[in-house]
C-alpha cells in the first residue's frame, strides 16, 4: 500500500525520488530540471495516494505464483462497483481500474516464468549519490536460480503515472538506479541479475530493462547528483 506522506517545511538535505531522477537525468529542459528540485525540495503537505486502490493487486498479481489474472478482474470488478459522490472519487476509480486493465494487456508478454516474486520491504534505506539521498524503494524482490543452480537476484520497481510517462531516456536512467540498489541490496554485484532489474510503467504497457552498458548512465546520474546537491541551497 502506497502511504499519504506528511511533511513539515522544506527538506534541509538533498533528496529525490528514483523517477524524478532518471526525468531529470533524461531532460534537456533547464526549466523542468529546476521544477523537479523544486517540487522534491518542497513537497507538498499532503500526498494523496491516487492509486493506493490497484497497487495491492498488482504486487499480488507478481507474488501470485501462477500470476492468476482472475484476481486482478475480480479487483477491477470491485472498484468500478464502489458508489462514488465526486469527480475526484470517480477519477480514482477509473485511473485504478485502467491501471489494472493496462496490467492484464501487458500480463502474456511479462518475463515471469522461472523467476520468484515477493514483495520487498516498504522501509528501505534510500541510496546516497554525491551527496543526494536517492529513493528507490522497489515493490518486488525477484530470485532467479539458473540452470546450474546459482541463485541471482533482481528487483522491479512499479511507476504508476497516466500523466507523466517515462521516457525511453528516463526508463533506462531508472533502470540503471534499480540496478544499482540492487547490487547494494543483496550480498554484491554478482548476486544480482541485472536482466532481471526492471521498472515497469503501467500505463505505457512497457517494461524496462537495467541496460548492460550503463557505465556513461552512471557517470551522469553521479553527475547529476553532483549538481543537485550544489544547487539544493539556493532553491
Amino acid at each position: 500500500m502506497i502511504a499519504i506522506k506528511k511533511t513539515s517545511g522544506p527538506r534541509p538535505l538533498p533528496r529525490i525520488s528514483v523517477t524524478k531522477l532518471g526525468e531529470y537525468v533524461g531532460s534537456r529542459s533547464a526549466t523542468r530540471r529546476k521544477t523537479i528540485l523544486v517540487d522534491q525540495k518542497y513537497p507538498k503537505p499532503f500526498k494523496t495516494a491516487i492509486y493506493n486502490d490497484c497497487f495491492d493487486p498488482l504486487v499480488g498479481f507478481f507474488v501470485d505464483a501462477s500470476h492468476d489474472t482472475a484476481a486482478v478482474k475480480a479487483a477491477i470488478h470491485a472498484i468500478q462497483a464502489r458508489t462514488v459522490t465526486t469527480d475526484a472519487e470517480e477519477m480514482r476509480r477509473q485511473v485504478n481500474s485502467q491501471a489494472l486493465d493496462h496490467l492484464l494487456k501487458t500480463a502474456p508478454s511479462l518475463p515471469l516464468n522461472g523467476i520468484t516474486f515477493r514483495k520487498a520491504p516498504q522501509s528501505t534505506k534510500p541510496l546516497l549519490i554525491a551527496g543526494v539521498e536517492v529513493s528507490i524503494r522497489p515493490e518486488l524482490e525477484l530470485v532467479v536460480t539458473g540452470k546450474s543452480g546459482a541463485v541471482h537476484y533482481g528487483l522491479l520497481k512499479l511507476y504508476l503515472s497516466k500523466s507523466h510517462p517515462l521516457t525511453d531516456e528516463a526508463g533506462s536512467y531508472v533502470a540503471t538506479l534499480v540496478h544499482s540498489y540492487a547490487s547494494h541490496r543483496f550480498t554484491g554485484p554478482k548476486s544480482v541479475d541485472r536482466k532481471h532489474c526492471y521498472v515497469f510503467d503501467v500505463f505505457q504497457e512497457k517494461l524496462f530493462v537495467a541496460p548492460v552498458n550503463h557505465t556513461q548512465r552512471r557517470k551522469d546520474i553521479n553527475a547529476a547528483c553532483e549538481e543537485i546537491a550544489s544547487r539544493w541551497p539556493s532553491l
